[in-house]
């Protein structure tokens, strides 16, 4: 869907609800990622000095700029029944 997006904004066509899905997917992706790398490792991704933490921190901090999932589901719904 990302590359469907930069296609439609390359051609200057409506692109909003096909960002909208590739922000669901990657947060989404994110979100199980970081959850199963923690259970993984037993939880020794919660110290600091641990390579694991700065991938949590990156994976939330994509989630504050691009939204979370439900955030983006909502909005996609709302284009949907707005027939954007």
């Amino acid at each position: 869907m990302s590359q469907q997006a930069a296609i439609n904004l390359n051609t200057n066509l409506d692109c909003e609800n096909d960002a909208l899905v590739a922000k669901i997917w990657a947060g989404n992706a994110c979100h199980r990622i970081s959850y199963s790398a923690q259970h993984l490792h037993g939880g020794v991704g919660v110290d600091k000095d641990y390579v694991l933490w700065r991938y949590c921190l990156l994976a939330k901090e994509c989630e504050l700029i691009n939204g979370s999932a439900s955030q983006n589901i909502d909005r996609l719904g709302l284009n949907i029944t707005a027939n954007q």
